[in-house]
């Protein structure tokens, strides 16, 4: 069985003697590599900022909606759902609303 580096001497040499036949090949060996490690980065990236955005969310929001605008739910309704089987925490969200100034419309903000 000959060396593994007599294999690559002879893979090289032949690399270097016949250019033009396979540099054809080796580009488009590259673009292809290239491509799929910069596909599988990113996807593997998205996935991972996907976990960790997740995991700071609550499994269930109960909220409350009058006149098409989201109000404050009561904090009577939070003592009820921590009373139910199986829930661990009940974290409240506010709402509210600010006039932008400039624009002198109303926009809308949250915060936990």
């Amino acid at each position: 069985m000959p060396n593994r580096s007599t294999v690559f001497y002879f893979l090289t040499l032949l690399l270097f003697k016949q250019r033009s036949k396979h540099t054809g090949i080796i580009s488009i060996s590259v673009v292809i590599i290239a491509l799929l490690s910069s596909v599988l980065f990113i996807s593997s990236s998205l996935q991972e900022s996907t976990k960790i955005a997740l995991s700071s969310q609550p499994d269930f929001v109960v909220s409350r909606v009058e006149a098409g605008r989201a109000v404050d739910t009561p904090m009577e309704w939070a003592d009820k759902i921590e009373q139910i089987d199986g829930v661990s925490t009940v974290t409240p969200r506010v709402y509210g609303r600010y006039l932008y100034e400039a624009g002198g419309s109303e926009s809308f903000w949250w915060w936990e």
